[in-house]
């Protein structure tokens, strides 16, 4: 295999905008590629399909770039491609400017990927300079309001050419100051298109979203839930020894018939990414009041399904749970798409938190905070603060992360470092900011404690670190790190702080008295029988009123 070429870089261009404005032509003006491959597109006239070229720009950096169809008929196909755009480069054209679809698939982007935007003004040799500027005013007036008044605006022709050098530099500068997308989980790649390469089998293509993929490797189809090993691969149309997240991929996949797979599957690391069909999300960009109770279309990479959502807590409008009609490979981290079914707006972008859904749980606003502060890349963070128990083994963390090993312990003692863990001794660890649950949890089995034995003072400590899946050992950690008020230690036993024994003003008399009683015995002590008949004390009550002097320590039994 030939050696990597260092120009060679992860990173995608995407061109989006209404419909004839001019994005395939001005594509294949950056690529040097035809990228309508369907008949029908060439017929019709317009992209009904994504297309995938790579891109040599001025600085001789290799990149690839994505056209996207602009017909609100096939929003599907654009949805697809949007999801992998790193530079997004807006296409408009002067003698229509802003129309439905440039503001649609603008939102779709940054809802997805939000990355920085740079504007082409196409068909400006169908215009007079009056007419392209008051375009340039009203599109630099739709780009503010959008939060974007610092994109760059460029004048160009697919026809006369002009301005496309310009546009190619500004490109090219705009890639020299991006940092490549970074997941460094195992491979996972949602595939856009397969087809038959005679003399060699069956061919996927996509956009990897993380690790690395060999030739000689296996992975794994889903939902076949079959395994191919990998026979060739290329980046960018080149020949590689591996494809990488973030580059456009083709793999050849061993014993795989062309008929067995088609956009939508998933083609991802053995065991690392079983396919999920109810997980915990952050809705970002609510188009409209928010969703609750609703039937959705979510969109994944290729994928779509129907998802029915519902409220994840009261609390938090934004938190949700999703309920899928299909599994998916998702993994903690993704950015999604919700529209509505009949596929004509887009609801709201995705933030899947966590695949392992529980029960509503406490919340605090601590937790509310750290969920908000979750930034892209943070995907174990947000598995370990949205789903799953909130105290959890050193092995369970490491496991949310589907990462190698090594890089899954660094980011671990990183967290514990940081305090989004506590560690709580033997092997297990406590998140943090979920540890009014544990409070929760306590005091619920406190509370009962109290009402089946108002005598005593409350619930031994071993019974509390069990009660939370811990052995004693462990206590004194966990006890430190959840400092809740409304918990206390009572005589080496946990108590809620407004609870005190409920006792009789003659069961506090025969305390008193038995107390006495115990304290003028000899050194040889005195018997329960003796001690019943001399206080004309029934045997069960002696007992309870024994156990709790034994628990404050008056006496010793």
């Amino acid at each position: 295999m030939p050696e990597p070429d260092p120009t060679v870089m992860p990173l995608m261009i995407g061109t989006a905008g209404h419909v004839d404005h001019g994005k395939t032509a001005l594509a294949q003006h950056l690529t040097g590629c035809p990228l309508d491959r369907h008949p029908e597109a060439k017929t019709r006239g317009l992209t009904i399909d994504l297309g995938f070229a790579p891109c040599r720009l001025p600085g001789q950096r290799l990149v690839g770039l994505i056209d996207v169809p602009g017909h609100e008929d096939f929003i599907r196909n654009m949805v697809a491609g949007a999801a992998s755009i790193d530079l997004l480069l807006l296409v408009i054209a002067a003698d229509d400017g802003v129309m439905p679809q440039t503001r649609e698939h603008l939102r779709i982007v940054r809802l997805l990927r939000d990355p920085p935007v740079v504007v082409a003004l196409t068909k400006i040799d169908l215009v007079d300079d009056e007419l392209r500027s008051l375009v340039i005013d009203d599109i630099r007036s739709f780009l503010s309001e959008a939060g974007l008044g610092q994109a760059p605006i460029l004048p160009v022709s697919n026809r006369t050419m002009d301005g496309i050098p310009e546009l190619r530099r500004e490109l090219d500068q705009q890639l020299a100051g991006l940092r490549p997308r970074h997941d460094p989980r195992r491979f996972r790649m949602a595939i856009e298109r397969a087809f038959n390469l005679p003399g060699y089998g069956t061919v996927v293509t996509g956009i990897p979203l993380s690790g690395t993929l060999a030739v000689g490797d296996e992975a794994t189809l889903h939902p076949q839930d079959r395994r191919h090993a990998v026979r060739a691969v290329q980046n960018y149309k080149l020949d590689h020894d591996q494809a990488r997240a973030g580059m456009c991929c083709a793999i050849n996949l061993r014993d795989l018939e062309i008929d067995a797979v088609r956009r939508g599957m998933w083609l991802v690391a053995p065991q690392a990414y079983p396919p999920v069909s109810d997980l915990i999300a952050h809705l970002d960009g609510v188009s409209g009041d928010m969703p609750r109770r609703r039937r959705l279309r979510l969109h994944a990479g290729t994928a779509h399904c129907e998802a029915a959502l519902s409220p994840y807590d009261d609390h938090d409008p934004a938190l949700v749970r999703l309920r899928l009609s299909t599994p998916l490979c998702l993994s903690a981290g993704d950015r999604l798409l919700l529209r509505s079914l009949d596929q004509r707006h887009s609801v709201a972008g995705v933030r899947v938190l966590s695949l392992r859904p529980t029960a509503r749980r406490q919340r605090s606003t601590a937790l509310a905070e750290a969920l908000e502060a979750l930034h892209d890349g943070e995907f174990w963070a947000g598995e370990l603060l949205a789903g799953g128990p909130a105290i959890l083994t050193r092995t369970q963390a490491l496991a949310l992360s589907c990462r190698d090993h090594p890089a899954a312990t660094a980011q671990l003692e990183a967290a514990l470092a940081k305090g989004l863990l506590a560690a709580l001794g033997d092997g297990a660890v406590l998140v943090r900011p979920r540890r009014a649950e544990i409070s929760q949890v306590l005091l619920d089995t406190v509370n009962k404690r109290h009402r089946s034995r108002p005598l005593s003072h409350g619930l031994p400590l071993v019974e509390a670190a069990a009660a939370c899946g811990l052995p004693p050992s462990a206590w004194p950690d966990l006890w430190r790190a959840l400092n809740d008020p409304r918990l206390v230690l009572r005589h080496d036993h946990l108590a809620a702080a407004d609870f005190q024994p409920a006792l009789s003003a003659r069961q506090l008399a025969d305390l008193d008295r038995l107390a006495t009683a115990v304290a003028q015995a000899d050194a040889a002590g005195i018997a329960l029988g003796d001690l019943a008949s001399a206080l004309a004390l029934g045997q069960s009550e002696l007992k309870r009123l024994v156990h709790l002097l034994v628990q404050e320590q008056r006496i010793l039994r």
